[in-house]
């Protein structure tokens, strides 16, 4: 029997997850497990629950910059960032560019 693989647990409960304001221990314990035994867990998956969260962060900033008109602020709330500052260093960080620059960049490159 294989072990179910908790790196693909995590992905699916971000992914299906209306909040991104959750935390290490929290998702442990809906997993039924502790914070240390899902971070031991994770790394043998090479990967760790910041990488995972910042990952899903990502693929939502995407799409609600590209297919919304929210604000920044908005947009950072609903990932779970404290403030847009935050959450537009961590996009400077994924994509190189601010978010709002990207998005400029992207309504040009479709229009």
């Amino acid at each position: 029997l294989q072990q179910p693989d908790t790196a693909g647990l995590v992905q699916h409960f971000l992914r299906n997850s209306t909040d991104l304001s959750v935390d290490r221990d929290q998702l442990a314990q809906r997993l039924h497990m502790s914070g240390r035994t899902l971070q031991r867990k994770l790394q043998d998956d090479q990967t760790s629950f910041q990488q995972l969260l910042d990952a899903e962060r990502q693929r939502r900033a995407l799409i609600l910059l590209t297919t919304t008109s929210l604000p920044l602020t908005q947009i950072s709330e609903q990932l779970g960032f404290s403030e847009s500052s935050t959450f537009t260093r961590a996009f400077k960080r994924w994509e190189g560019v601010a978010p709002l620059e990207y998005r400029q960049q992207h309504k040009s490159s479709t229009s």
